[in-house]
């Protein structure tokens, strides 16, 4: 299992780096890896480490100290294109895992998302990254995601309250975070939705930054009921850009704006129909994940049906 989860990942590399678009950067935000070993520690134990090699496309993984015990949750994902930004300039968010990332301050074994999440945020990509909310909002300044996961990088230890409370600060456990960016012209904007507890409106600092998110067309959910229903009630009651949008219009379906779509369903986008199984076997599930992303991903930085 974890020589499968090890292919994986590095076919997820693979593809983000045939992509085209090395060497790019986010407004010369990005950070330059200082050492070809990256190292991530929680309590002094060493979780993770991965060899980076810049002039080539290999990628070794030491998995000897990780054991897999978060991944026995559904698979969501989504790929995204911002109707508002060329794909020349713009890149597409790839969500490949979900269910228990929002427990990586929590769970040493879910540090290993950081390096990639860096890497693809050092090329220029549109980036996921787990809760990163206080880092970027709080500690580090809304606009500088590299910045915020170079901190957590150079710290030892991953825990909730050494790290701005992550996890359960706000009582927002499931939150997941977007970064959208177009390259060269201006900052990353990070956002997340709290995809929990409707009470916290102190998360957001104000309309001006949920007006910055909205433009960008930003947009991240649960699948569970109560999560839609948290979603809906923040597009309702907070002032954004777009205070009448529809979700499901917006990002269903024949969206302009992107799509979404998560386990066990059939989805139609521009034509094509897809569909993720809802599989107790995560790592079948990510695959079929991958295998679309490569698909909207190969030759192009926008699929054959962009802009049609």
């Amino acid at each position: 299992m974890k020589l499968k989860f090890g292919v994986f990942i590095l076919s997820v590399i693979l593809v983000l780096v045939l992509s085209g678009c090395s060497g790019r950067t986010i407004s010369g935000k990005a950070h330059t890896l200082p050492e070809q070993k990256l190292e991530l520690k929680a309590n002094g134990e060493q979780v993770f480490s991965i060899t980076l090699e810049p002039s080539q496309i290999g990628i070794t993984y030491d998995f000897a100290q990780y054991e897999n015990t978060r991944f026995d949750h559904d698979i969501d994902a989504f790929i995204f294109y911002p109707k508002d930004v060329s794909p020349e300039k713009s890149y597409p968010v790839i969500h490949l895992v979900h269910g228990g990332t929002e427990d990586i301050y929590d769970d040493k074994n879910m540090a290993f998302f950081i390096p990639f999440a860096l890497r693809a945020a050092e090329r220029g990509f549109v980036a996921v990254y787990p809760n990163v909310r206080h880092l970027s909002y709080k500690d580090k300044g809304r606009t500088d995601l590299l910045a915020g996961i170079q901190f957590v990088k150079e710290s030892d230890k991953f825990i909730a309250d050494k790290q701005g409370c992550f996890g359960s600060s706000l009582g927002n456990r499931p939150v997941w975070s977007v970064v959208t960016t177009n390259p060269g012209q201006c900052d990353a904007y990070v956002g997340v939705y709290p995809a929990w507890d409707p009470k916290n409106r102190d998360f957001f600092s104000g309309d001006e930054q949920m007006a910055k998110v909205e433009a960008k067309t930003f947009f991240t959910i649960g699948t569970e009921d109560m999560f839609l229903k948290n979603v809906v009630f923040y597009e309702n009651n907070l002032k954004v850009a777009n205070p009448e949008l529809d979700y499901y219009q917006t990002y269903h379906e024949d969206s302009d704006h992107g799509f979404y779509f998560a386990t066990g369903k059939t989805h139609k986008v521009k034509g094509v129909e897809f569909t993720l199984p809802l599989d107790p076997n995560w790592e079948e599930a990510q695959i079929q994940t991958l295998e679309f992303a490569e698909y909207a991903l190969k030759g192009k930085r926008a699929p054959s049906w962009w802009g049609k």
